[in-house]
């Protein structure tokens, strides 16, 4: 198989390649039975049904993902698939591949470093990204791809251009729990170009990070923040409509730049300790996989509760003078 990140293959390629791996045909919850070769020959068919397109999809992941990637031997493979299913799979199946993208990433580490640089890819196909809103296909996808490039950057060369990425036109039409994402991610990445730069710091190093720490905010304030805010206060009061997860990541990467923006205020001919240390803040434990049959077997504590309240009612502060 070969798709848009493997080489020239037709749209029917890649559908194919599921109906033949799968006996030849596919069984719809109707009990029908479709031929392969109707699916493979081009024209009005099959493939145009949604439903029909939604089991092949259904199909490939299964066949990759069975008995522990049992038929899988070239990673770099199955995750160039999955990007190319972003693109041709035609029906909702966003939830399903950023399961799987963000499974077989986190689960083996001779990928991660190819799946960084196609979700790079991704988040730079400005078409794809403009599509992107709250609750579609193409968002979910894109979520996912920017917490794997926020988490796994320092395995590609740095780039401030990440930040960027992670911080598209479209954040603003996403939910708080896919924005909380880019966020952290860009944060993430800003804070590992910064101690890569670290390394060879120079006068024009100095001159690009404060430029790259203003284009950042200039960046979050296009993409997240609706309005200008003149000062703290404005922003305070702005960051305190956003849902929780939101806002508090947001006051953390303005926190960030602040204190970047401060430490290198004046031209010096080293790094600012601050550069070299910032990112060591989401690299002091790595997260490792934990099926869900492990977690289930770890014991609540005792006298856990997450059904009570956390303190008292919080005061009606409206009417207070």
């Amino acid at each position: 198989y070969s798709g848009k990140y493997g080489g020239e293959a037709a749209d029917s390629d890649l559908f194919a390649l599921a109906t033949s791996a799968t006996g030849a045909s596919l069984v719809s919850a109707r009990g029908s039975i479709v031929q392969s070769r109707q699916l493979a020959a081009g024209g009005p068919g099959p493939a145009d049904n949604p439903e029909y397109r939604l089991l092949v999809v259904e199909a490939i992941v299964d066949m990759c993902v069975r008995q522990s990637y049992a038929n899988v031997s070239n990673f770099e493979w199955y995750v160039a698939v999955l990007v190319d299913l972003v693109y041709t799979a035609g029906v909702d199946v966003g939830q399903l591949l950023s399961e799987k993208l963000l499974d077989v990433t986190v689960r083996v580490r001779q990928v991660r470093e190819f799946s960084v640089r196609l979700m790079r890819q991704m988040l730079s196909d400005r078409q794809l990204v403009s599509r992107a809103s709250a609750g579609s296909s193409v968002a979910k996808v894109l979520c996912t791809a920017a917490y794997i490039v926020g988490e796994y950057c320092s395995l590609l060369p740095a780039s401030s251009e990440d930040v960027a990425l992670l911080l598209p036109p479209c954040l603003g039409n996403l939910d708080g729990e896919q924005q909380a994402t880019f966020i952290q991610a860009a944060i993430k990445a800003y804070t590992n170009w910064l101690r890569d730069v670290a390394g060879y710091w120079s006068t024009e190093i100095w001159e690009l990070v404060r430029a790259v720490t203003a284009s950042t905010m200039a960046h979050l304030s296009g993409s997240l923040l609706t309005k200008t805010c003149a000062d703290d206060k404005d922003f305070g009061a702005f960051a305190a409509e956003l849902p929780l997860q939101v806002s508090s990541r947001l006051r953390h990467f303005v926190e960030v730049t602040k204190a970047v923006s401060v430490a290198t205020s004046n031209p010096s001919d080293s790094a600012p300790q601050l550069c070299l240390e910032l990112h060591e803040l989401f690299t002091a434990y790595e997260l490792n996989p934990v099926s869900a049959a492990a977690q289930g077997k770890v014991p609540l504590p005792e006298g856990l509760d997450l059904d009570s309240a956390i303190g008292g009612p919080i005061p009606d502060t409206e009417h207070i003078v």
